[in-house]
């Protein structure tokens, strides 16, 4: 990837040349970060900006980038914080269509609700049999509820290789967690409701 970095940056200043400007390129997962340097006064135009930006995408072919994130900041300085021209996602030239963003959100923020349904219905039993079993599975439940959008948002700039690790072993904890649990039922249901939530948890941040 860095290659494709560093092609695109020549790219971009080649591009750029007639507007004065320099360029920095910064990539963290599949976020890229792109810094326009430009003469003090002269900022810049955003969708022209981003218009250049994608065909350079293309140009060097970085499937890997889900989003563009554009930012203008005058020469010599050093201290300013940077004036966000614009951001945008990106899907790579070849790359498979995926899922669009929003049908992604419902489908989050319907995990997140079987998630709290899952705590209230062990709160509900934890109150008609008392029991540390249900009341541990079910605050697991819910922390990991409002845990989600956080991970997720931060697991998404992780590499794919490091997404994939983490649908492994939430795969693993499922699987360990339901053999478990038909060796010594029900003496073990709390062990592997927790697995069985955690490993649902892990596979659901590393699927993209």
């Amino acid at each position: 990837m860095r290659r494709h970095l560093k092609q695109l940056k020549t790219i971009l200043e080649q591009q750029l040349q007639s507007y004065s400007c320099l360029v920095d390129v910064q990539e963290r997962g599949p976020i890229l970060s792109i810094v326009v340097r430009h003469i003090p006064g002269a900022i810049p135009d955003g969708p022209n900006i981003q218009s250049i930006v994608r065909s350079g995408l293309d140009a060097v072919f970085a499937p890997d980038i889900q989003k563009v994130n554009l930012y203008a900041l005058p020469l010599r300085e050093t201290e300013a914080e940077p004036q966000q021209l614009g951001s945008f996602a990106y899907q790579g030239v070849g790359a498979d269509e995926g899922v669009p963003e929003d049908t992604r959100r419902q489908e989050y923020l319907l995990f997140r609700l079987i998630l709290l349904v899952l705590g209230v219905l062990g709160l509900v039993m934890y109150l008609f049999t008392p029991s540390v079993d249900y009341l541990v599975a079910a605050i697991v439940a819910i922390c990991l509820a409002l845990a989600f959008g956080a991970c997720k948002r931060l697991i998404e700039r992780t590499p794919p290789l490091v997404q994939r690790g983490i649908v492994l072993v939430g795969s693993f904890l499922i699987g360990a967690g339901l053999v478990f649990l038909t060796r010594t039922f029900p003496e073990a249901f709390s062990a592997t409701a927790i697995a069985v939530l955690i490993g649902a948890f892990a596979i659901r941040l590393g699927w993209r």
